[in-house]
């Protein structure tokens, strides 16, 4: 407690006593409804950044599956969604997918060994998991519509 929070209850005490008002429970009672009101704003904070976070979260999602879109159209790969960091370069594209499908469960991971320290990982997105994910957002059409031929494939 701050001393003049200590000394304004010492003061209004000795008034109540002295005076027979009620000085600290009508105190008591604003300070409570101060406390109600901060609650309140702070869970209407809390529900804000409860919704800012599921758009950002659709937002990571369209980044990958964009990146994976560019992936899918690179005449180089024999398969698009199968990865070897140690070689094609693409770790981060990888750690994207894990990340932004995989635990969301919108996707699995195959691990298979490649050579001594080595591993190629097989991604299977679920396109009909994706696609009813990004259903409800505001997607680029050219995104959906792809999503949609993967489904199909």
């Amino acid at each position: 407690m701050r001393w003049t929070t200590w000394l304004w209850a010492r003061l209004l005490l000795m008034i109540d006593k002295v005076w027979g008002t009620h000085l600290v429970e009508r105190e008591l009672v604003k300070r409570q409804h101060e406390i109600e009101r901060l609650v309140a704003h702070i869970e209407a904070i809390d529900r804000d950044i409860d919704g800012l976070a599921e758009e950002l979260a659709v937002y990571q999602l369209a980044m990958c599956l964009i990146e994976l879109k560019a992936r899918s159209e690179r005449t180089d790969l024999d398969e698009w969604l199968c990865f070897a960091p140690q070689s094609d370069g693409d770790e981060s594209l990888l750690d994207s997918a894990i990340e932004y499908l995989v635990k969301p469960r919108l996707a699995s991971v195959d691990v298979e060994p490649d050579g001594m320290d080595d591993y190629i990982y097989h991604l299977h997105p679920g396109w009909a998991a994706i696609i009813a994910r990004l259903s409800s957002t505001v997607v680029a059409s050219e995104l959906l519509a792809w999503l949609e031929e993967q489904q199909g494939v």
